[in-house]
């Protein structure tokens, strides 16, 4: 009883410091768009117009994401929806950039893909090792 005491607290607190650090990395739509602007910026050399245009681009994008997910309809429906947003973005992307900074932009998504199934691949490995033990 007395362990059970002891750990209890340590578990709320614990419990409420994580939601604190989650909430914390969370950024907003617009600073999600800024981010992924400057890092295209970065490989393509974007003049000032294509920034802001491209910035907007990424905001409706992000938003459009948000509102699907946020839906009430089935996980495939959703993904259908989703694929559609990037495909628009693509064009939207593509009419934007010169042919040269098109080809740099899709080899960047091409990495950030890529980077982000090394991240899904991680923490499901992590929740199974959290589940088996």
């Amino acid at each position: 009883m007395k362990l059970v005491k002891l750990i209890a607290p340590m578990l709320i607190l614990f419990m409420a410091f994580n939601t604190f650090a989650q909430e914390q990395t969370r950024k907003t739509p617009e600073e999600r768009a800024k981010n992924q602007t400057k890092a295209i910026d970065k490989e393509c050399q974007l003049t000032p117009e294509q920034k802001t245009k491209v910035e907007q681009i990424i905001l409706s994008a992000i938003n459009q994401t948000k509102d699907v997910r946020q839906k009430d309809i089935p996980r495939k429906d959703k993904m259908i929806e989703i694929k559609k947003i990037n495909e628009d973005r693509n064009l939207q992307m593509k009419s934007t950039l010169t042919p040269d900074q098109y080809v740099k932009y899709q080899a960047l998504v091409e990495k950030m893909k890529a980077k982000a199934k090394e991240r899904m691949q991680a923490r499901q490995e992590a929740k199974f090792e959290d589940e088996i033990e």
